[in-house]
C-alpha cells in the first residue's frame, strides 16, 4: 500500500523505498509463485507508484498486478 503521503506498508509495516527491494527478495527467496499486488492512493504521482514497480521488478518479481477503486469510493 502507498498512502498519500508517498509512505509504503508491506503487511501493516512501514517500508522505505531503500528498504523495499531487499525486503521483497526475502520475502519471495523460496516462494514459486512470486506476485505483487500494489494498491496507492490515487493523490500518489504516478512516478513514485512507477519506481516502486520499477523495486519490484529488481526484486525478480516480474508479475505486478495494480489494485484499483471505483471512481465513487
Amino acid at each position: 500500500m502507498i498512502n498519500s503521503d508517498q509512505k509504503m506498508t508491506i503487511a501493516k509495516q512501514k517500508i522505505a523505498m531503500n528498504e523495499l527491494r531487499p525486503k521483497l527478495k526475502a520475502i519471495f527467496e523460496h516462494k514459486k509463485n512470486k506476485q505483487v499486488y500494489i494498491q496507492a492512493d490515487r493523490k500518489v504521482d504516478y512516478g513514485f507508484v512507477a519506481e516502486a514497480m520499477a523495486e519490484v521488478r529488481a526484486a525478480g518479481i516480474f508479475n505486478i498486478g495494480l489494485i484499483t477503486q471505483p471512481k465513487d469510493q
